[in-house]
């Protein structure tokens, strides 16, 4: 991974050959050799002149090397955090509930090692702090060999350390304030998915394991374990991994396998392994006899199945058995009672239903007469939902054969295994004082002999679950339940498992994609140096050109021609840029550890507090030193063949001081021009339509125009107040500036652009604050406060109804995936947090939406169903085109389970929010992709966000571990990213705007000195220093002055067309109080310049000419 792509470090080199290669055959002529060796010589005896001209040279390769840098930095970054967050692991393997632990072994089919693991987010309770989130990692020897995993002391912790205690991280220890010795709680819920049905629901509920802390580890190896390449270091606490197994009640299972692969070994490998190893028992399958039916019966130890994963071919007959709290009809009702939904023969029609005979009698019913059922089944959120459907009699069958199989149900616990009905002890809530004798009678007789059977359809639109739709699969003519086993064994999809295979390794690396812009926005706002740099070079050159103009008439007269005088003044340059190049490479690696360095400190906030390394690669040097070199060679070529077209002819230009010439006059008239239309369009703007739009596309024209105007306008100022008087300063700078229009204008025009960037950039900044600050109540879409727990809701049985005040309003939001990220999101990985807005949210919250698919649609309404068999999202500007460089109506692919593609479109931008950094859809299509593990663990809180109503939301929510925010300090945290940016890239300007001044000065040395018989003239008539200092401090000062007040009106052109592009209006005042420091160390930088370029321009005056009479 590195920042300059494979084919640019091939052009580089591919360049740099070719230059070396036409410097060798240039000098296989010996007449060129010759050359060479004059050109090389006299650039060793003028080693001043030399390092003149490697110092812009340097200056240009310095500031692509140091930019390049930066994204080398943070490259090396992401792969020294996924490095030391993974250890060994490459690929890990999710379940959304507990897999055989030898399903996947290591030393086979490309996996090196295989480490089973129990991975569970905890409520951790220590005397000192309530509530934190911990997550604990249930862990083995074969974990261990993963990578280090040492104690703080430095001692290799052993898995002994694990038989009775926990070991914690340093991040944890010191959240927690504990110490080794010390003890610990933890609670945390199974949360396994077939824990989410009534008939399973609570039946362990919450564990709660009270341990001792046994070591400590580092932040280290295996003890900063995390699946990205994020820096920060989270809780971690790791027990044993039979110990946490015998407290859940798992046997043998785990929930992960971390994988450390073989090289070039993926994830189809690790599919093709599973495919091998996979049968009944590792899929969580049985087959049991049915004893009334015949034949065999396959159930799932996760209660419900996928039919069509373990009978592809349909030979069984499919059925969905539920315990339903009540039949009732129109003479009397039964409690807690199995009913059978099944396909073909056995069943009825829909929207009918068959009893038992018993059942029949004791309801006092017969056929036509209509039965309601009644029934509870565990909601989205984890709660009870009451529920009843009804239904017409369509037949009374006898008990045998199928309808009289008691094993169509999966077992109950504290139901099934009971012999009466006043034994049990269900995870949910029954009311036995319902039960009656009759119901006791049957259970005693029968069991779990349904007592009605409806069809499969109604049966599944009431209780199948999104993993499964079938509880029993009966092959009746399977009397050979080994056989059964064997044959089902073969066809077994191993998705039927629901797992995710996940490339970690590859997935952490692949979020320095986002990255990749910090190198182009450095190069993009470093080309103010850049043009700077190349400017001194073509000055220093055409100066140091001017002066050897009479050598170079001398080789005229002895028959040199002029392409061969133009190869001898490019042969002198070849050393002073191979030195350039040496001193850029310095330089370069200088200023990248000076950025490095305001990166970790002064611009933190811009790459959200991670310390950037120094990294100076390979690639990137070759690159910039051919792009350097490049530049370099074409600028001294234009400089130098400009000079040498002049031999033998004189160098001045042959007018008299105080003349205006011709062509002076022909730029005046243009000048005049450009600024008529730089006003009229400029005017145009002020109105909301008609000739704005056309100052919306030609702003850059306008602004070039308004400069050249004010230029022309200054110019016609000093010809209208000077005089005759030739020893009169303002004559001489009003004549030396109209004998060198054009060159003035250039100057100007440059300097203004460097300067008008910087302080537009400073007033957008300003624009940029005032607009998030006023979108700070929008943030939080009207809610108050932001919650995030370690657990989720599901299977908590938490009330969101907050004890204490029940007017704060908890709105749960479904979500998959880890932490969407920040405003820069860095280290982004794909897909970020996912999340699922419920129905009600839809439109009555106040998230706002910058740009939809839809003109008239209101709110988040968008995200409902379904787009051309697409989900449809709405994503934040900054996460969609900054961090995956996508637009609106861009369609992302995500795999929610191995072989299963899904297409998601953007169908919205959000405008800046909590929901920032997320992939945004409704509850329902994510909960269709990820049934068994997204899940509750972001809350949206609508209530005062004071300090009493957060410890409230603490205190009532302490076992999910809790963290609480309020939007407003969300927003203002937000708003300091966004701005950390702006901030940068302006004081990484001032480094553009010291060397365009630079640039400028040499401009106007280089200008003194190709007048240097005017100031003897001036010398010898009896101008003193001082006044031949005024004149040139004064010409400078007036191209500085007016290069400056064209920035102002350039800087406000470009705010205001900016401002109303990207937000409601211009709020001038903050752009005025915010750019007037800039402003003036910009003035203070520019009269310096002015005064020690006068100071050069006049040294060794005194010896130009003997003095004349004052």
């Amino acid at each position: 991974m590195q920042t300059v792509p494979f084919w640019l470090e091939i052009a580089a080199l591919i360049l740099m050959l070719l230059l070396l290669s036409l410097l060798l055959v240039s000098i296989l002529f010996p007449s060129n050799r010759y050359l060479l060796r004059l050109g090389s010589r006299y650039s060793t005896y003028r080693r001043g002149e030399a390092l003149g001209k490697a110092v812009p040279v340097g200056l240009l390769i310095a500031v692509t090397l140091s930019s390049l840098s930066v994204g080398d930095g943070l490259f090396r970054m992401v792969e020294s955090n996924t490095d030391s967050n993974l250890s060994h692991v490459d690929i890990v393997v999710e379940a959304p509930s507990f897999i055989d632990r030898d399903l996947i072994p290591g030393g086979s089919g490309g996996v090196r090692t295989s480490a089973p693991v129990i991975m569970i987010d905890a409520a951790a309770f220590t005397s000192g702090v309530k509530g934190g989130g911990l997550r604990i990692m249930g862990v083995d020897g074969e974990f261990l060999e993963l990578g280090k995993f040492e104690s703080v002391e430095g001692e290799d912790i052993e898995i002994s350390r694990l038989a009775d205690g926990v070991v914690l991280n340093r991040k944890a220890a010191d959240e927690f304030d504990v110490e080794k010795g010390d003890w610990i709680l933890l609670t945390f819920n199974t949360h396994s998915r077939e824990e989410e049905l009534l008939p399973n629901l609570g039946g362990k509920g919450d564990v709660f394991m009270n341990l001792t802390v046994s070591a400590i580890s580092g932040n280290s190896g295996l003890g900063r374990y995390r699946e990205d390449s994020r820096d920060s270091i989270p809780p971690l606490g790791f027990v044993s991994l039979d110990l946490l197994q015998e407290r859940l009640d798992v046997g043998s299972k785990v929930n992960r396998f971390l994988l450390d692969m073989e090289k070039g070994a993926d994830e189809e490998d690790v599919m093709r392994l599973m495919d091998e190893r996979l049968d009944m028992d590792t899929a969580g399958l049985e087959v049991v006899p049915a004893g009334e039916a015949g034949g065999s019966l396959v159930r799932s130890d996760e209660f419900f199945f996928p039919a069509e994963l373990v009978d592809p071919e349909g030979k069984g007959v499919s059925t969905l058995s539920y315990f339903v709290d009540g039949i009732s009809a129109s003479h009397g009702d039964l409690s807690y009672s199995v009913v059978c939904g099944v396909e073909g023969e056995y069943g009825p029609e829909p929207g009918s239903i068959l009893l038992n005979n018993w059942t029949a009698e004791r309801l006092g019913v017969s056929v036509g007469d209509t039965v309601r059922l009644d029934y509870r089944r565990v909601g989205a959120r984890g709660m009870l939902e009451d529920g009843n459907s009804s239904f017409i009699v369509q037949g009374i069958v006898n008990m045998e054969g199928f309808h009289g199989e008691r094993e169509l149900i999966p077992p109950i616990e504290g139901v099934t295994s009971e012999l009466s009905c006043s034994d049990w002890h269900p995870g949910f809530d029954i009311d036995l004082d319902s039960i009656e004798d009759e119901d006791i009678e049957y259970w005693e007789l029968y069991t779990t002999t349904p007592k009605a059977f409806i069809s499969l359809e109604d049966a599944r639109r009431s209780w199948s679950v999104p993993w499964g739709d079938t509880t029993a699969l009966w092959f009746a003519d399977a009397v050979d339940a080994d056989a059964l086993k064997g044959e089902l064994s073969e066809d077994l999809d191993p998705s039927i498992l629901d797992i995710t295979i996940v490339p970690v390794r590859d997935r952490a690396l692949s979020s320095s994609r986002a990255l990749s812009i910090f190198p182009a926005m450095f190069l993009t706002f470093g080309s103010t140096v850049l043009i700077s740099s190349s400017l001194i070079l073509y000055a220093v050159v055409s100066s140091i050109s001017a002066g050897r103009a009479g050598d170079w008439g001398i080789l005229r007269s002895l028959g040199l021609n002029r392409r061969r005088i133009l190869l001898f003044a490019l042969y002198e340059n070849v050393w002073p840029v191979f030195l350039g190049s040496l001193i850029g490479i310095l330089l370069g690696w200088g200023l990248s550890m000076l950025m490095g360095l305001a990166l970790g400190s002064i611009w933190s906030d811009t790459v959200e507090g991670y310390a950037i390394p120094l990294v100076v690669s390979t690639p990137s040097a070759i690159v910039s030193v051919a792009a350097g070199v490049l530049i370099s060679l074409l600028v001294i070529t234009l400089a130098v063949s400009r000079e040498v077209m002049k031999v033998p002819s004189a160098n001045t230009r042959g007018e008299e001081p105080g003349m205006v010439g011709e062509r002076f006059r022909w730029w005046f008239v243009i000048l005049g021009l450009a600024s008529l239309l730089g006003g009229v369009l400029l005017s145009g703007s002020m109105f909301p339509r008609g000739a704005a739009g056309t100052y919306d596309v030609a702003g850059p024209f306008v602004l070039l125009s308004v400069m050249f105007g004010l230029g022309a306008a200054c110019l016609l100022l000093f010809g209208v107040l000077r005089t005759r008087d030739g020893s009169d300063i303002s004559l001489m700078v009003s004549a030396n500036i109209s004998r060198s229009g054009r060159r003035t204008a250039s100057g100007i025009l440059i300097l203004s652009v460097v300067l008008t960037l910087s302080l537009s950039l400073t007033g957008m900044s300003s624009i940029l604050e005032r607009d998030l600050l006023s979108d700070i109540d929008s943030y939080g879409g009207g809610f108050d406060m932001l919650m995030e727990t370690s657990r989720g809701l599901e299977g908590s049985g938490t009330d969101l109804v907050v004890a204490g005040d029940p007017d704060l309003l908890v709105e749960p939001l479904l979500t998959y995936g880890e932490e969407g990220g920040t405003c820069s999101n860095m280290n982004a990985v794909y897909p970020p947090r996912l999340l699922g807005i419920p129905e009600e949210m839809m439109e009555g919250t106040g998230f706002r939406l910058k740009e939809r698919m839809d003109a008239g649609g209101k709110g988040l309404s968008i995200i409902r169903g379904s787009l051309d068999g697409r989900i449809p999202i709405v994503v934040d500007e900054n996460t969609l085109k900054w961090i995956y460089f996508k637009e609106l109506g861009s369609v992302f692919e995500i795999e929610p389970s191995p072989g299963r593609t899904v297409e998601l479109i953007v169908v919205g931008v959000l405008s800046p929010s909590v929901l920032s950094g997320s992939f945004v859809m409704s509850e329902e299509n994510l909960r269709s992709l990820y049934p068994s593990s997204a899940r509750y663990d972001l809350f949206l809180v609508k209530g005062e966000a004071s300090r009493e109503n957060m410890k409230l939301l603490r205190d009532h929510f302490s076992e999910l571990g809790p963290r609480i925010s309020s939007m407003r300090d969300l927003a203002l945290e937000n708003l300091d990213a966004e701005l950390s940016y702006m901030r940068l890239f302006r004081d990484f300007l001032l480094l553009g705007v010291s060397a365009g001044l630079a640039a400028l000065v040499l401009f106007n040395h280089s200008r003194a000195l190709r007048f240097r018989r005017q100031m003897v003239l001036l010398r010898a008539v009896g101008v003193t220093r001082a006044r031949a200092r005024t004149y040139i401090f004064l010409e400078n000062l007036y191209l500085m002055a007016v290069a400056i007040i064209a920035s102002v009106i350039g800087c406000a052109a470009t705010v205001y067309a900016a401002g109303r592009a990207v937000t409601d209006g211009v709020d001038w005042s903050g752009i005025v109080s915010s750019g007037a420091w800039l402003l003036l160390l910009i003035i203070g930088i520019s009269a310096a310049a002015s005064i020690l370029s006068a100071l050069y321009a006049v040294s060794g005056y005194d010896r130009m000419a003997p003095r004349g009479n004052a």
